[in-house]
């Protein structure tokens, strides 16, 4: 029972901003300068550094796919038929769904 309790959920949103704002008071505590570490020039280097590769990747690798999911896939087969058959729900229509799915006949329960 104990086990089921202890499983891999992840960390919670609350638990995120609790354990930042521990790491904040613990690195202000032994008297680290957040600020003055952010505002360094290593640090402005740093993040340009890691923003250059960020958008390379993006450009060179990245973009392209992602723009063939969204507009192909994630449009065309997700987005827009959903967004016809809400359309057809709110005019009191049947959707796509009620359309194709197989006619059964009823069932004789005289017997």
């Amino acid at each position: 029972m104990y086990n089921l309790l202890l499983k891999n959920r992840g960390m919670s949103l609350l638990q995120t901003i609790l354990l930042v704002v521990v790491v904040i008071v613990v690195l202000s505590y032994i008297g680290f300068d957040i600020k003055g570490a952010i505002e360094s020039d290593q640090s402005k280097k740093n993040f340009g550094y890691v923003k250059a590769v960020t958008v390379t990747v993006w450009e060179r690798y990245l973009k392209s796919p992602a723009e063939y999911l969204y507009n192909n896939i994630f449009l065309e087969w997700i987005w827009k038929p959903t967004y016809n058959n809400l359309k057809k729900l709110r005019n009191g229509q049947s959707t796509d769904i009620q359309d194709n799915a197989p006619k059964m006949p009823a069932p004789n329960l005289t017997n």
